[in-house]
């Protein structure tokens, strides 16, 4: 992710700024769970079906984590890939991503992107995941959500999501400070996007940038959040900056609240979930407003890239799924090809939308409606 860094946006420290952490009480937070040596230890993902083991080969993207989950009526992939940028310093991968099937239908989508300028960056966007999936787990069971057969209201959502939040970020501060290292909790900063689907909809949330969506099963595209971003260009916040300090009006960045969360009773055909590294060549991101002359952030899935995605991956099985995966984001057109950041795509099809297949087109970021 590239990094700036802007002062005096109402304590909001965006990308490189400094954190001064608010301690919460984490009794309801996922606390309770035996994290002591996540984030100093580092542990391998829990979910057997994702691989982090780089791969890299010539002419192929260096693969940081992979996620490949197929069954006869579904099919789930997500991968995240080493910026190029990164590869030629020889930094990690910063980004990172989570899947798990929660039973009963219901399952959970997590993506994180870590602070370029954030040293230990790489390690704050797998902690946010792994913290963030255990909590999940957590009030899912206990909401009992399922056994109604209902979702929470928007405001009951929000309130969840916020105060998982805070449980996080103060676990993670708790842990930093318990490390024998010269860090500090702005060195571990990473934006935190999750999707929970279920037969009764969905349930999203996210605190930073990257763009979420999903495809009706009418085969229309909609966006599912309004990335946090300022006024210059990649600007955003993060997890573990002080968002959560009481204060009226409620925070939010150029009018989007932090966190922000919406409950969507509709049911998916395909979601997808992705970090900023990929907008370029699948977002529809720039659009100038001839009535104000400023150029504003269109925030629509780009159907010309996504649904041939969609239609190529549909005819391949195994590894072979995969690796097309991969290449499609890593060169399908020009803006995949010169795109120099970590890139991170989570995506599911749930098998209720089919149509002939295409071909992704070239890159659409342009400056028209």
């Amino acid at each position: 992710m590239m990094v700036f860094y802007k002062k005096g946006m109402d304590s909001l420290h965006v990308k490189d700024g400094t954190d001064e952490l608010h301690k919460e009480d984490l009794e309801s937070s996922p606390k309770s769970e035996d994290n002591s040596s996540e984030l100093i230890s580092m542990p391998g993902v829990e979910d057997g079906n994702q691989a982090e083991t780089p791969i890299e080969q010539a002419n192929t993207p260096v693969v940081s984590l992979k996620t490949h989950i197929e069954n006869s009526h579904e099919w789930v992939l997500g991968v995240s890939l080493l910026g190029r940028s990164h590869k030629e310093k020889g930094a990690p991968c910063q980004d990172f991503h989570i899947y798990e099937d929660l039973g009963d239908n219901w399952s959970v989508f997590i993506v994180s992107d870590g602070a370029g300028s954030a040293k230990e960056s790489h390690r704050g966007s797998r902690i946010s995941c792994n913290l963030m999936l255990k909590a999940i787990r957590k009030l899912v069971e206990k909401s009992r959500w399922k056994f109604l057969h209902d979702l929470p209201s928007e405001k009951d959502w929000q309130i969840e999501f916020s105060n998982i939040c805070r449980g996080i970020k103060g676990l993670i501060d708790e842990q930093i400070e318990s490390l024998d290292e010269p860090v500090s909790s702005r060195d571990f900063n990473a934006t935190i996007q999750v999707l929970i689907v279920s037969p009764l909809g969905m349930l999203a949330g996210h605190i930073g940038d990257g763009r979420m969506g999903y495809q009706d099963t009418e085969g229309t595209w909609h966006s599912l959040i309004t990335p946090h971003k300022g006024e210059e260009a990649n600007l955003t916040v993060f997890l573990m900056n002080k968002w959560d300090t009481p204060r009226i009006p409620s925070v939010r960045m150029r009018g989007v609240h932090i966190p922000e969360t919406r409950v969507v009773k509709s049911i998916p055909a395909k979601i997808i979930l992705m970090t900023d590294g990929c907008e370029n060549f699948s977002w529809k991101c720039v659009a100038f407003d001839e009535k104000t002359g400023q150029y504003l952030d269109r925030n629509e899935p780009f159907e010309d890239f996504l649904n041939p995605l969609f239609e190529q991956l549909e005819t391949l099985k195994g590894e072979k799924m995969l690796e097309k995966y991969c290449s499609l984001i890593n060169t399908a057109n020009d803006a995949c090809i010169t795109e120099q950041d970590d890139r991170t795509m989570l995506i599911c099809n749930y098998g209720l939308q089919r149509k002939e297949p295409k071909h992704p087109t070239e890159g659409q970021n342009n400056t028209t409606a």
